[in-house]
C-alpha cells in the first residue's frame, strides 16, 4: 500500500493565537506573520502545477476542437458520397432496364415495354 503525504504536512504555521490578537496593519497583514521558505516554495510549486493543468486541458481543448471540425468535413463527405450513391443506383436500374429491352430485341422478341 502506498502512502501519500500531504506537501504540508510536518510544517509549523507561524501564524498563532497571539498573533489573531494583534492589531491588523493598514495593509491588512499581521504585523508578526512571516511565511517559512517552505510553505512558499510548496506554494510556488502548486501554482506551477495548477499553471501547467491548464496548458495541458487548453491543449486538450484544442485537439477536440480540430478533431471536431474534421468530423464535420466527414460528415459533409459522407452525405456527398450518398447522394452520389444514390445517381448512381438510379443510372444503374436505368441501364438495367435499357438492357432488358436490347436483349429482347436480340432474341426476336417484341420489347418487354411493347414499343
Amino acid at each position: 500500500m502506498v502512502e501519500v503525504k500531504h506537501p504540508l504536512a510536518g510544517l509549523q504555521t507561524p501564524f498563532t493565537r497571539q498573533d489573531a490578537l494583534q492589531p491588523v496593519d493598514a495593509v491588512g497583514t499581521l504585523p508578526s506573520m512571516t511565511t517559512p521558505p517552505e510553505i512558499a516554495r510548496k506554494v510556488r510549486q502548486l501554482d506551477n502545477d495548477v499553471q501547467a493543468i491548464y496548458e495541458m486541458l487548453a491543449g486538450i481543448s484544442a485537439t477536440q476542437q480540430r478533431q471536431g471540425n474534421r468530423l464535420e468535413e466527414i460528415a459533409v463527405g459522407q452525405t456527398d458520397l450518398a447522394a452520389a450513391q444514390t445517381d448512381l443506383a438510379a443510372a444503374q436500374a436505368e441501364h438495367g432496364t435499357k438492357l432488358d429491352v436490347i436483349l429482347e430485341l436480340l432474341r426476336g422478341g417484341p420489347p418487354a415495354d411493347g414499343r
